[in-house]
């Protein structure tokens, strides 16, 4: 037996951190399941120029390629407004995964 408090219960929240693999790093081996969800604000990032041996990009090229990854598969990517308007309404933001995003880009592509 532990002397470490017990966790208290997450919100019903859509913001809770919570990963879908299971955690053993609890006194006695318990396995709580955890889901993680990211948020990016798209317009409270930034980027800079790059340039190397391999080439450059500018910032503007940066920070939109890099959005645009994170909302194909790991995080939901918004304006501040879109994330404020989302939390006040207690609903989740959308992302979009890997498999939509490569046939919308090659919709694109042409």
């Amino acid at each position: 037996m532990s002397d470490r408090p017990s966790r208290p219960a997450l919100p019903d929240n859509p913001r809770e951190c919570v990963s879908e693999a299971p955690a053993y790093n609890h006194p006695g081996g318990a396995v709580t399941p955890y889901r993680l969800a990211a948020e990016v604000l798209s317009d409270a990032t930034g980027a800079i120029h790059i340039a190397n041996e391999a080439g450059s990009v500018s910032a503007e090229a940066v920070h939109t390629t890099l959005m645009t990854l994170l909302h194909s598969n790991f995080a939901a990517v918004a304006t501040t407004q879109a994330w404020t308007d989302a939390v006040t309404a207690a609903a989740p933001l959308d992302k979009n995964n890997l498999v939509a995003s490569a046939l919308l880009g090659a919709q694109r592509a042409g």
